[in-house]
């Protein structure tokens, strides 16, 4: 990532991609802290989605309550947002 921020090669990048966001943090049995964490950097097929809504499912919250996985974690997959960037090789999404 370039000092400014924007993640450097051949991206598709609609606005300067910051570098931190906001996680929900599993990090401990029962635990899940909101932390600013660095944003992961893209690889080929890739995107940054700016979420608007997120969610968690009955699985990840079983894997938090019964302590399933080991901490630390970000956990979920069920996101609302606008493509913000994506890499080569992600034809599929544009984006805006």
């Amino acid at each position: 990532m370039s000092a400014l921020g924007t993640l450097a090669g051949k991206t598709n990048t609609l606005v300067p991609i910051p570098k931190t966001m906001r996680a929900g943090v599993y990090r401990e049995k029962g635990i899940v802290r909101v932390e600013e964490v660095p944003v992961p950097e893209l690889a080929d097929g890739e995107v940054i989605i700016k979420v608007a809504a997120c969610g968690i499912c009955g699985t990840d919250i079983k894997k938090i309550y019964h302590a399933y996985v080991p901490p630390p974690q970000i956990l979920g997959h069920e996101v609302a947002g606008t493509c913000r960037s994506n890499r080569p090789r992600c034809d599929e999404v544009d984006a805006g």
